[in-house]
């Protein structure tokens, strides 16, 4: 009786074992479910098979699942932070001899690098490509190629572009790998859209919704429906664009997809400010904002936060307009927003000004001044270049109409208005693109440390520590600067540049000359004129065209 007791209880033991989560199933599912690119659906496997691996003592693979989960994570990081991190991984010593796991994470890396600089991103798709075909692995060879063609396009190569990503179109097509097919045609729709040619980028929004009705998991593609209802707004078919959106925001709510819902909501909200319908604008702008919230959806919280406040402003919600901005820069702060951050912080700064608060506009100006400027040491491609001077160009308009509401300082505007001439163009010229070469280990130590800089100059609101993290960042672009010769085409900026002084300019001027300098902006145009022996103010005027 004893001995039946016993076996009857080592059975139990044994059922019990086996009736848990089996974290081999579990990898497997959320793994076919990355390879459809539904990463946030299949993070909840990859934790639980990571804990489970943990449990067991198989590093290997707990470390897969805990990489694997990192991407569903992303879109609620901080993509610098997350980069790092990323770089991190590649040091582990399991992946210097893992293949397999080492192209998990150069994956990862090369889709979270597009966001910070696509340069970046080629070097992760260049090491993929190789580690893959080592593998034998012809499909993710295959998505390697296609997104180098995309990263080709982000530095300016079309062509090659082109071809890189049409190549790898047609052996998707051909191999089944549907997320492929849907995001290689939407990306062309966008670059079709880019290009004014709404009309033939509404035929690839069209192919891409065909082929991804047929897969449940990826059935509703928002970057799709969003691209989709852009290139419809280019047409002047803003109802059309606008159903496009409530339809597609109507399978979000039914799949419990808040981000989704989120994102499309904002999209309606534009189109409602196109109409000439502020009101409805600013609803869908806040049903938008709590819905991101509740998704944890970050980035969209800023990039709605700067939407909302601008039709708030034109309805002259100031208060209103003040918070959605508070919240996008605390947000914006803790993503490390290279793009969004300096443009929150100018349209807060513009709001400031109209309040005549010009000292407070002053700090933020000069914080946003002060990113850009940090991150431009670093940013190598042409595409991310053009962002940054995007962003530069409305932290300088917004200091130009500063300087236009503080009142008839010349030397202030000339300052203000040579900035905004000038140093966009100087960042670019100054600045060589990398060279696509394996970089050595002191160069990638230099590199992380002036990344940390740049992330801590992110967490700065202080003047003089801003100042103190920018001559640090520069003293390290200096010690790494032998390293990197060989990257380069030429020296890169390594020093601070300044524009030349009015005083300068006015010792320059002979008797009978006169220098003017515009400033064209909304709503006032403004104009600096500059004499060697005016008796106005140091020599110059500025008034309002």
């Amino acid at each position: 009786m004893g001995a039946f007791r016993a076996a009857v209880f080592l059975v139990l033991i044994g059922s019990a074992g086996q009736s848990g989560p089996d974290p081999g199933a579990l990898l497997k599912e959320a793994d076919r479910l990355a390879w459809l690119r539904a990463w946030s659906a299949a993070e909840p496997h990859f934790l639980q098979a990571q804990k489970l691996f943990a449990a067991r003592g198989d590093e290997r693979s707990a470390l897969y699942a805990e990489v694997s989960a990192f991407r569903g994570a992303l879109p609620r990081m901080a993509v610098p932070a997350a980069s790092a991190r990323l770089a991190d991984y590649l040091e582990h010593p399991l992946l210097q001899s893992d293949d397999r796991l080492r192209l998990r994470v150069l994956i990862i890396k090369g889709e979270t690098d597009q966001d910070l600089d696509p340069t970046l991103a080629a070097d992760s798709w260049r090491e993929a490509l190789t580690v893959a075909e080592a593998l034998g692995d012809a499909a993710w060879a295959n998505r390697a190629r296609g997104e180098l063609g995309l990263v080709a396009f982000l530095q300016g190569d079309v062509g090659g572009a082109v071809v890189g990503l049409g190549q790898a179109l047609k052996v998707a097509q051909s191999n089944g790998d549907v997320s492929s097919v849907v995001r290689w045609l939407t990306l062309f729709g966008h670059g079709y859209v880019q290009l004014g040619r709404a009309e033939e980028a509404l035929a690839f929004y069209d192919r891409a919704l065909a082929a991804a009705s047929a897969v449940p998991e990826i059935q509703f593609p928002v970057m799709t429906h969003v691209g989709r209802s852009n290139a419809l707004i280019r047409l002047g078919r803003l109802d059309e664009a606008d159903g496009v959106l409530a339809k597609a925001g109507e399978v979000a709510a039914r799949s419990n997809a808040l981000g989704y819902q989120a994102q499309l909501l904002s999209q309606r909200g534009a189109i409602a400010n196109q109409r000439g319908q502020p009101a409805e604008a600013v609803a869908r702008f806040g049903e938008a904002l709590a819905l991101a919230r509740q998704a944890g959806a970050n980035r969209l919280i800023a990039e709605i936060a700067l939407e909302s406040a601008r039709v708030q402003r034109q309805q002259k919600d100031i208060a209103g307009a003040e918070r959605v901005l508070r919240e996008g820069l605390n947000v914006a702060r803790r993503m490390e927003e290279h793009y969004l951050l300096p443009r929150l912080l100018a349209a807060t700064a513009d709001l400031e000004a109209s309040r005549r608060r010009f000292t407070a506009a002053d700090g933020l100006l000069d914080e946003a001044s002060d990113i850009l400027q940090g991150l431009f040491t670093t940013t190598s491609s042409p595409w991310a270049q053009s962002r940054l001077v995007s962003g530069m160009d409305e932290v300088f308009l917004t200091r130009i109409r500063l300087e236009g509401a503080r009142g008839q300082d010349a030397a202030r505007m000339f300052a203000a208005i040579e900035d905004a001439r000038g140093r966009s163009l100087l960042e670019l010229l100054a600045n060589r693109p990398l060279a696509s070469q394996t970089r050595p280990a002191a160069m990638r130590e230099g590199e992380r440390r002036i990344s940390n800089l740049q992330r801590r100059l992110f967490q700065t609101a202080n003047a003089a520590a801003r100042g103190r993290l920018l001559d640090q960042i520069f003293a390290a672009e200096e010690q790494l600067a032998p390293v990197t010769t060989a990257f380069f085409d030429g020296a890169r900026r390594s020093t601070a540049r300044s524009a030349p002084s009015l005083t300068r300019v006015q010792r320059s001027l002979q008797a009978d000359e006169v220098f003017v300098e515009f400033a064209l902006a909304n709503p006032h145009s403004y104009a600096v004129v500059v004499t060697r022996d005016s008796p106005r103010r140091s020599g110059a005027s500025c008034r309002c065209l």
